[in-house]
């Protein structure tokens, strides 16, 4: 707000068309006069369009009538100006023109839709390097982490990118994200139906839909379509939300970012083309074949509590996934053992056995999130212990036994998620009804 005030400061307007601007500005902080939004599945016919398609298609956004006006139903957005700042190149500074911000209407959304996203055979991805970042997102200025999505012959699907900001060595996202492919069709999990006839907004010449939604109108979304490329831009309140101290300004970081995107030089997709097709794996196998497997069969668990019974096995393997899978059940409590290569992320997570704090449940109360310090939070989720290191002692506490003292609820032992890392092998394991001297057992026999 204090941005568009600066603004209209700077310039000359008739005194009833300021007034009547302001009006329309202020609306986004009134209370709207309308029914909370219920999000429900939309009709059979949508259903069975969405299993069958699961696509979402944008090449007509140019055939919608409508205008910036703003009526009933809709979030009107504003204008505001962003002063250049000068950049050294040399002895010279070089001062860019201001970058002026053109409004959006942010059309309601009375149901949402979500559903599974239809995934092709042979579908593989690459996170994008810093060279083609800058060419798919040219002067946005934003750390993107970036993935190319492909089909199995190696033509580019589309690009999904999220904003993130750095805590110590880990990334922290903001929830903006940037998807963007070649006109026409792009992926979808969440479908949006909007009240009215959405009104399209005119920025810099370009045709621009925008969408506010969720309980708290804290979701926004943006859809264009900019020499040849398909762009949805999301950004959302749920940080501020989260924070007591935060501001709620998506809607506004999504105006800004809508009109950089469309004044900026066009992304150029050429970079992410000719990719090299990897060796892909993906079958389920019985647990003979699962335990012969030549990269991570060896460590299985050969000592089974009594009542457990095999379910399935699957080998996978992508360009950020080798694993084998592993699962055993006995009525509602069940045994996950998954064997793979490290991430990148699995190291971050390596404590020692001697910080307690970072990963004995006996220590905290559940919700585990409103007890484990912020600070612990993602050491906590999935510890990983150094083989040299993992004892019975460090089985015992990610295990705890829970007796609700309901009659319908059996008392059992229940084992948050860790890994237990075997040089450049993870072993990572979840499971309910067994006692920490049974786990101990299941990998002193791997």
């Amino acid at each position: 707000m204090k941005g568009y005030r600066d603004y209209m400061n700077s310039i000359t307007v008739d005194s009833s068309l300021h007034e009547k601007i302001m009006n329309r500005v202020m609306e986004k902080n009134a209370p709207q006069r309308r029914s909370r939004h219920i999000y429900v599945f939309a009709g059979i016919a949508a259903c069975m369009a969405l299993l069958v398609f699961g696509f979402w298609t944008v090449s007509n956004l140019r055939n919608y009538p409508g205008s910036n006006n703003g009526v009933n139903g809709v979030h009107e957005g504003y204008v505001i100006h962003e002063p250049s700042e000068p950049v050294q190149n040399g002895d010279k500074e070089i001062v860019s023109p201001p970058l002026v911000l053109h409004a959006l209407t942010f059309n309601v959304v009375e149901s949402v839709m979500s559903a599974r996203m239809m995934i092709p055979d042979g579908y593989f991805d690459y996170n994008l390097t810093d060279e083609q970042l800058t060419m798919v997102f040219p002067n946005l200025d934003l750390d993107l982490y970036a993935t190319a999505h492909y089909r199995n012959d190696g033509t580019l699907w589309f690009v999904t990118a999220s904003e993130y900001e750095w805590n110590g060595a880990r990334r922290n996202f903001t929830w903006t994200t940037i998807s963007l492919g070649n006109e026409g069709i792009m992926p979808d999990s969440t479908l949006l139906f909007p009240e009215d006839s959405p009104i399209i907004s005119d920025v810099h010449g370009v045709l621009v839909t925008a969408f506010v939604f969720g309980m708290n109108d804290e979701h926004f979304r943006a859809d264009f379509a900019l020499n040849g490329i398909t762009y949805r831009i999301e950004t959302s309140d749920i940080p501020a939300i989260r924070s007591d101290d935060g501001e709620r300004n998506g809607m506004e970081r999504l105006t800004e970012l809508v009109n950089k995107i469309i004044v900026n030089d066009a992304a150029d997709l050429s970079v992410l083309a000719d990719p090299v097709i990897p060796e892909l794996r993906n079958e389920g196998l019985t647990l003979a074949e699962a335990r012969l497997e030549a990269d991570f069969g060896a460590f299985l668990p050969h000592n089974i509590p009594a009542g457990f019974t095999f379910e399935s096995a699957h080998r996978l393997v992508n360009t950020r996934d080798n694993s084998l899978f592993t699962s055993w059940s006995s009525g509602f409590d069940f045994i996950s053992w998954h064997v793979r290569t490290p991430l990148e992320s699995d190291l971050w997570d390596v404590v020692s056995v001697n910080d307690r704090e970072k990963f004995d449940v006996s220590l905290y109360t559940t919700p585990w999130f409103g007890s484990v310090p912020p600070e612990f939070h993602y050491y906590f989720q999935s510890p990983v212990f150094l083989a040299e290191e993992f004892t019975l002692d460090v089985v015992t506490a990610r295990t705890r036994f829970v007796d609700s003292g309901r009659r319908d609820i059996v008392p059992r032992w229940e084992t948050a998620q860790f890994g237990v890392l075997f040089g450049d092998v993870l072993v990572v394991v979840n499971m309910t009804g067994i006692s920490p001297e049974e786990i101990w057992e299941m990998f002193q026999g791997s």
